[in-house]
């Protein structure tokens, strides 16, 4: 995509490990520009947000039944 190494150091970090601190931690780590951590941490708090609404019909349609297997496949 043509990303480079400090963006996609950062975004992979916080999108594969636990989100905004660990993208903030690795931008400051790698010494990242300060918009980078800025951008990546926008862009998780809004795939996010949509999974909180959108998660929950689909667990439905997919789980109809089994609520416990819905709530650990969403975690």
């Amino acid at each position: 995509m043509g990303l480079g190494k400090n963006f996609s150091a950062t975004l992979s970090s916080g999108v594969g490990i636990c989100g905004v601190s660990a993208s903030i931690a690795t931008a400051a780590v790698i010494e990242a520009p300060a918009i980078y951590s800025t951008v990546i941490s926008s862009i998780i708090v809004i795939f996010s947000a949509i999974e909180i609404i959108v998660m929950p019909f689909v667990a439905a349609t997919f789980f109809p039944t089994h609520f416990d297997a819905a709530g650990v496949w969403m975690d």
